[in-house]
């Protein structure tokens, strides 16, 4: 039942033109890191407003019965020993670099977020 009222609420919405939106905004990524999952994963952080696996997952599910689905692929892709937070970071430095240049504005005002993305606890 849940997986109808999804479905039905997922064929109003514009997919079509919001993944395009995505794949547009993180072709720069891709060039650091081009794994398709990164994608589902901007995606259901847009869709969800969090960075917490499950909230990104529900948010890209198709059905309720996909959330599980959904979210091993992110787990994958951040459990990637080959994926380093480096990487991901290199991409959106690049990013915004590309959108200051293109502002081109007298001063730029710099704030970083020194979250760490690595648990020490899981290591």
């Amino acid at each position: 039942m849940i997986d109808i009222a999804i479905k039905t609420v997922m064929d109003k919405l514009p997919v079509a033109e919001l993944t395009q939106s995505v794949e547009t905004f993180l072709s720069p990524l891709y060039s650091q890191l081009p794994d398709r999952r990164l994608a589902k994963m901007v995606a259901g952080i847009i869709g969800s407003e969090s960075p917490v696996v499950s909230p990104m997952a529900q948010s890209v599910a198709r059905t309720e019965s996909g959330v599980w689905a959904a979210a091993k692929q992110i787990y994958r892709l951040l459990g990637n020993e080959r994926v380093t937070v480096a990487q991901l970071s290199q991409g959106l430095y690049e990013l915004s670099q590309a959108r200051v240049k293109e502002a081109d504005p007298a001063y730029a005002v710099v704030a970083l977020d020194p979250v760490n993305f690595e648990k020490p606890s899981s290591q």
